[in-house]
């Protein structure tokens, strides 16, 4: 049971203040806080799973590069043996590629256009990842499923890939793979870090477990006739101050994390 009142702002704006005499209005309000931070963690779950697989797979070519880069080092392999190196893997890995076309369209009836190239598989893929980016805004509960996981691993990957083959096709791969691929893993998980994407859906998962956690010791409070006290009202205040000061403190730890970005920036320009 609860009574609906009126009270007048120093702005004359009437807000209904409700009070509260049993467990039926915490345990729906409850509810329908659960809902929402479930809706909101199905949302922001697909953000956090690219951003963390980003670095995944752009890593195995910072990872290549820069072998390659460290056996310049050595004595007897300068930085021309690997250039010639990589011209040699580019010619392979055309020829493989061509050769898979071939194959699949002898088998397929002419499945893949002969006239498809890496530029084609780069914009096809991040035009499908965009397109999945938007199905799961409106469609949030999908986010989490097998199909949609799959899916997403198998474009990104087809988008290392395209990358990593117009890299070696260039006239200077060593550099420009590991100028592409470091700022792409590196700008992945700064993504991530500065806007605090796996934090916050950590934070809506959470709140939305706590949620249903007091949503049923409440119920069973109800059940087993123990009293209606302000030690309920305690529990459901203390539950939303602590989702409000989680989210702030979030915010300010971003906020700090880019300003200590920026000031070692500015030391090592000195």
């Amino acid at each position: 049971m609860s009574r609906q009142y009126k009270a007048t702002t120093p702005a004359n704006r009437n807000i209904q203040i409700s009070q509260t005499y049993n467990y039926t209005p915490l345990i729906n309000q409850l509810l329908l806080e659960q809902e929402q931070l479930n809706a909101k963690s199905n949302k922001s779950y697909w953000l956090r799973y690219i951003s963390r697989r980003i670095p995944l797979f752009f890593s195995a070519g910072l990872i290549f590069y820069a072998a390659c880069l460290a056996m310049t080092m050595v004595k007897e392999i300068n930085l021309q043996s690997i250039n010639s190196f990589l011209k040699s893997l580019s010619i392979y890995l055309n020829s493989r590629m061509t050769s898979l076309v071939t194959f699949t369209n002898s088998h397929l009836d002419n499945l893949i256009p002969l006239d498809i190239n890496r530029y084609h598989i780069l914009l096809t893929s991040i035009l499908l990842l965009f397109s999945i980016y938007v199905i799961v805004c409106f469609m949030a509960r999908i986010a989490q499923q097998l199909i949609i996981k799959a899916l997403t691993n198998t474009l990104l990957f087809s988008l290392s890939a395209s990358v990593f083959f117009i890299v070696i096709n260039s006239d200077s791969p060593l550099m420009l793979g590991l100028v592409v691929f470091s700022t792409s893993t590196i700008t992945s998980m700064l993504f991530d870090r500065v806007l605090g994407i796996t934090r916050r859906n950590e934070r809506y998962k959470l709140f939305a477990n706590r949620a249903k956690c007091l949503c049923d010791l409440l119920l069973n409070k109800k059940i087993i006739g123990i009293p209606f006290d302000e030690s309920n009202l305690l529990e459901i205040a203390q539950f939303h101050e602590e989702l409000r000061l989680s989210k702030y403190k979030d915010t300010v730890s971003d906020s700090n994390y880019l300003l200590s970005i920026m000031e070692k920036l500015k030391g090592l320009s000195k």
